[in-house]
């Protein structure tokens, strides 16, 4: 589902790249870093990012889903 929405916001940066070649190769490689959050190592990855979530204690809610469009938290 994220590449998916990824896909469909970069394809409305018609205006932020000189060419549609750039934004096309951006676009990729936007979607390729995306795909790889479930194994990437580091602090920009799943594992790590799970790790903060479960060592901060304060109050704290995990969505499981997309809000519905016009939501309020």
């Amino acid at each position: 589902m994220c590449a998916s929405r990824t896909a469909a916001r970069g394809r409305g940066a018609a205006g932020k790249y000189a060419s549609k070649a750039e934004q096309d190769a951006h676009l990729e490689a936007s979607i390729a870093w995306v795909r790889e959050y479930d194994t990437r190592e580091g602090e920009l990855g799943r594992k790590a990012h799970e790790a903060l979530f479960e060592a901060y204690r304060g109050p704290k809610v995990r969505f499981t889903e997309l809000p519905r469009e016009g939501a309020t938290l």
